[in-house]
């Protein structure tokens, strides 16, 4: 997506509209390609920040356009889903919150990010997990490790564990291991509870450990989800999610038996003794 605007042949005459605003901010766009030597490789960058300006004050529509996405297509030729990631991309460019690192991501990389709070991708730059050397499909991988790390761990998931040294307190996690949490929040409540019991002076480091399956009885399958190590200088904790399956079914069809009308006559009889000849009397031989 880096050249992700196809512009039609641009006047330098702009046209008047109702609103102020977009007449202000489509000069704006007009002289970013109309200056291109100077804008440069920020070129998208500018122009994502200015359609999310329009989007957020909504200044297309005294002029009858129906979305930004509409205003964009209608007059430079951007083409719609184009533009709502250009729109999307420039929300985080304009966020005061947004740090350097992130803003010097082009638009299609940023849009790989959208959906994860601003907070928590600096927080990933800040880490060193991601950068503004990172590609959009590392992005992209990035971006769905974390949707599953917010996903809520269903009360029918469970957890086991195996603490060293072991230790009295751990069993009272029990209870908070039945109930729904996102990872990050087992993390934070495993993280604290080690802190209180007084397991460890030294922080707590959380490394994601390999997936894998594994049987817990016969007839279920049992696939570890996430698998997390918990440890400090005295104390390590494994925590394991995973879900029961329900055992496997053949899908082969069954055998269907066939009796004769004696066997099936028979066996009504001694279904119902009472008034059967009635009813027997019907079937035809």
């Amino acid at each position: 997506m880096e050249n992700i605007i196809t512009m039609i042949p641009i006047s330098q005459n702009v046209t008047t509209f109702q609103d102020p605003r977009l007449t202000k901010h489509t000069e704006r766009i007009v002289k970013i390609y109309t200056d291109a030597a100077v804008f440069a490789d920020k070129k998208n960058r500018e122009i994502a920040s200015i359609l999310a300006t329009i989007k957020s004050e909504k200044s297309y529509e005294k002029d009858g356009f129906s979305s930004v996405a509409e205003y964009a297509e209608k007059v430079f030729g951007i083409r719609k889903n184009n533009a709502y990631a250009l729109a999307t991309a420039g929300e985080i460019y304009n966020n005061p919150e947004t740090s350097p690192a992130l803003k010097q991501m082009s638009p299609s990389k940023v849009v790989e990010l959208s959906r994860i709070p601003v907070d928590k991708i600096e927080e990933s730059i800040k880490d060193g997990k991601i950068s503004s050397a990172s590609s959009q499909k590392e992005l992209r991988e990035f971006a769905k490790e974390y949707a599953k790390s917010e996903r809520p761990i269903k009360s029918e998931m469970l957890v086991r564990y195996t603490a060293h040294p072991v230790s009295d307190t751990v069993p009272a996690l029990n209870k908070v291991f039945s109930e729904p949490h996102t990872i990050d929040e087992f993390d934070e409540i495993v993280t604290n509870f080690i802190q209180e019991n007084n397991l460890s002076v030294l922080p707590v480091e959380i490394v994601k450990l390999p997936k894998g399956t594994h049987r817990d009885r016969l007839d279920a399958e049992k696939k570890t989800i996430q698998r997390r190590l918990y440890i400090t200088e005295a104390f390590s904790l494994v925590l394991e999610f995973y879900e029961l399956k329900p055992p496997k079914t053949s899908k082969a069809p069954s055998k269907v038996t066939k009796f004769t009308r004696e066997e099936l006559v028979a066996m009504l009889k001694q279904m119902d003794e009472v008034g059967s000849t009635d009813y027997i009397d019907k079937i035809e031989p």
